[in-house]
Parts: C-alpha cells; sequence; structure tokens
C-alpha cells in the first residue's frame, strides 16, 4: 500500500496493485475460517455479522477518511493521493505486525487464555481434528465431489455480483433513497453474513471450513470483477440492463441458497437416522 506512493506511471501503478491483491488475497477468507474455528455453530452467524458490519463501515467511512487527507494536498510536496497510501498503508502495517504476535490459529495456541478458557473453546466440533494436520490436494477435490458446495458458492458469486454493483452505482442514486450512506452499506450486512455463518457451520473439522473459506471468497472475487460492467454510462437515467442483470442474479442466488438448504436438510435427517448426531 505504502509503495504506491512511489509510483510514477501506469505500470507502476498495476505492479503495485498486483502484489497488494496477492499478499491481501487470504485477509478475508482467513478471517471467515479464524471466526468458524473459535465459535460455536450458534454463536457464528452473529460474529460474521459483527466482522461484516466493520467491514461496510470502514467502506462507508472511507470517503470521509479520503475528503480528509484531500487537504493535505502538497504538504511534503506530494499530491493528496499519495498521501492516501501513505497514511492508510502505515495503519494496515501497523495492524499487520500486531496481529502476527496477537492472533492465534486455534483456541489450543492461544497463551493469553486461562487453560479454563481453552478448554471451554475447544469443546465445539471444529476442534475434533488435530491443529498439524495439513491440507492436501485431496482434501481440495473432496470439498469439489460435494454438489452442495457449488450452489453455495454460485450463490455468492450472485449475491457479490450485485452488491458490488450497486455500490459502485449508489452514488449517483443515494440521495434519492433518503438514506445516508453508512445506512445503505450497513443494510446489505445481515443477508451476506448469514449466507458466510450458515455455509461455514455446515463443514467438518478443521481442513473444511479452511477450504471452504477459501473457496467462498474466490467466488465472491469473481463476482466483484464483473460487477463494475453492469451498470454501464450509456445506459443511464434507467440503466434497465443494469437491473435486468442484477435480478437474474437474485433469481441464481436464491435458487443456490434454497438447493442448498434441502441438501443441508437431507443431510440433517440422515445423520439423525444414523444416530451421529443429537436432535
Amino acid at each position: 500500500m505504502v509503495c504506491q506512493d512511489l509510483v510514477t506511471n501506469y505500470a507502476g501503478l498495476l505492479t503495485t496493485r498486483f502484489f497488494l491483491g496477492v499478499f491481501e488475497a487470504s485477509m478475508f477468507p482467513g478471517s471467515m475460517y479464524l471466526i468458524s474455528v473459535w465459535y460455536s455453530r450458534d454463536q457464528i452467524q452473529s460474529r460474521f455479522a459483527i466482522f461484516s458490519a466493520f467491514i461496510m463501515l470502514a467502506s462507508a467511512g472511507s470517503g470521509l477518511l479520503a475528503l480528509g487527507i484531500a487537504k493535505m494536498d502538497g504538504i511534503g510536496g506530494k499530491a493528496s493521493w499519495r498521501w492516501v497510501f501513505i497514511l492508510e498503508g502505515i495503519v494496515m502495517l501497523f495492524v499487520g505486525v500486531a496481529a502476527f504476535f496477537v492472533v492465534c490459529d486455534f483456541p489450543d495456541q492461544a497463551k493469553w487464555l486461562t487453560e479454563s478458557e481453552r478448554a471451554f473453546l475447544q469443546t465445539h466440533p471444529k476442534t475434533e481434528e488435530k491443529a498439524k494436520d495439513t491440507i492436501i490436494f485431496r482434501d481440495l477435490v473432496d470439498l469439489f465431489k460435494k454438489p452442495h458446495n457449488y450452489f453455495m458458492g454460485f450463490a455468492n458469486c450472485a449475491m457479490i455480483t450485485q452488491g458490488y454493483a450497486f455500490a459502485y452505482y449508489t452514488p449517483s442514486a443515494i440521495k434519492t433513497f433518503g438514506y445516508s450512506t453508512i445506512q445503505i452499506q450497513l443494510h446489505s450486512v445481515p443477508p451476506y453474513a448469514a449466507a458466510i455463518g450458515w455455509y461455514l457451520t455446515n463443514l467438518n473439522g478443521r481442513k473444511e471450513p479452511a477450504i471452504g473459506s477459501g473457496y467462498l471468497g474466490s467466488m465472491g472475487n469473481l463476482g466483484g470483477f464483473f460487477a463494475p460492467f453492469i451498470f454501464s454510462s450509456d445506459t443511464k437515467t434507467q440503466y434497465r440492463p443494469g437491473f435486468i442483470v442484477c435480478l437474474t442474479m437474485s433469481v441464481v442466488g436464491l435458487t443456490g441458497v434454497t438447493l442448498y438448504g434441502f441438501m443441508m436438510l437431507r443431510k440433517r435427517r440422515r445423520l439423525l437416522r444414523n444416530g451421529e448426531i443429537g436432535t
């Protein structure tokens, strides 16, 4: 992030953005995975909601931050846009270094917890596998052998596509809705957080949530790639093609989560019949 201050041409910008994406790619799926192994099934959705809400708040507040930094234009002989990368990059660097020493992969590795606290956090099913188990290619293949993962993956891609599309479109129409930027952003938190929490709570052990969170994040990024092209300035005022695409994505998302729900219901009934889980 900070290195973007040194950019002097388009090629340099592409290079720094590429490496920024490489190093940030695991942040969101990694966060989802950590939440899934630290909390039980009945706690995980609320934690995802809080996590997602802070992401939306950060997005909504970034404009205000940029507005403030814009007043620094010329300070130190630098343009205001360079100060955006410098200041935000310094904060990211500080938080990243601190997180390396504070954040633990699993509850049993947290030295800042007491023995009783570690024992309590290890009582839910996600802690059954050993922490040293490594993920191999066969684990990835096993995940994709299960059809329900495809349904939730495409549903997530559809939700992200229309979510990003409206996020890009919103600034030009937000005043007509009577809501603030923060309110608009927060309205998208509950369904998205619930979908992620629902999906990860149905993955077993430690390997499946690790692979599943990365898969879900990848499908979401795929939707983010297409989103900027949905609302074109050539169709402004009505944006009919864009709304048709978003409506289609809504249908795809609804179909995906419905099929996923039916498959999870069948799985639960089978486990109940076999006595593998309690009622």
